[in-house]
């Protein structure tokens, strides 16, 4: 490599503040994440991503537990991706992705699938999405919320032998004022498995507030 070619290289790993790079924002279960695959490493998340948008690093899990992995757009939380690292043979390349990684709540993330499930949609367009109701875990717990099945389900496609979405959903804060949305709350609290049909999970209808995205090792 000639120094002209060295020198301009070493500029586009160093320069600052580079833009987020052309992709479209689409989850595809089993297949990618944008241009993130199971095949990826660090050097081609800096290629497909841009240097200055991938940190190296932990990447703080469920239960808060640290694990080896790299931080794709750190400083914007409606696009960050937490991606973790496999172990042996898959070790250096992604094993599960927190999708827009840090951000609190439903906030706005720019990550969609395909069917446009994404931070903030609700219990009942997924149904409406699934065609039926689907199962999730009750709330106030290590794994609230999270859906267990889709009970044969048009949104099973999120569920693929390459890999899956798992989402986790939660009442927004203003749907739980009031005695009734309280009462309603108490109902479909714990370690316990219920249908989103239950009379307490529509009158609160929670919001997606956690997309994780798996690939098979």
């Amino acid at each position: 490599m000639s120094r002209l070619r060295r020198t301009l290289a070493l500029a586009c790993l160093l320069a600052p503040g580079l833009p987020a790079q052309s992709h479209d924002w689409k989850i595809v279960p089993g297949e990618r994440v944008g241009p993130l695959t199971a095949a990826s490493t660090i050097e081609s998340l800096r290629v497909a991503f841009g240097a200055a948008n991938v940190r190296a690093g932990s990447v703080t899990a469920d239960e808060g537990f640290e694990e080896p992995g790299a931080v794709i757009y750190p400083d914007s939380p409606s696009r960050a991706l937490g991606v973790v690292w496999g172990e042996e043979k898959a070790a250096g390349h992604p094993a599960y992705v927190f999708v827009c990684y840090g951000q609190q709540s439903a906030g706005p993330c720019e990550w969609k699938t395909g069917e446009g499930i994404t931070n903030g949609t609700s219990l009942a367009q997924l149904e409406k999405w699934n065609g039926r109701p689907f199962r999730l875990a009750g709330f106030g717990w290590d794994y609230s919320g999270a859906v267990l099945s889709w009970n044969g389900g048009r949104l099973e496609a999120l569920v693929r032998p390459a890999g899956r979405v798992g989402l986790r959903l939660a009442p927004a804060d203003s749907a739980l004022d009031g005695p009734g949305a309280q009462r309603s709350y108490r109902q479909v609290l714990g370690d316990r498995s219920f249908s989103s049909g239950h009379p307490a999970m529509q009158a609160l209808n929670p919001r997606v507030y956690s997309i994780l995205v798996t690939f098979s090792q």
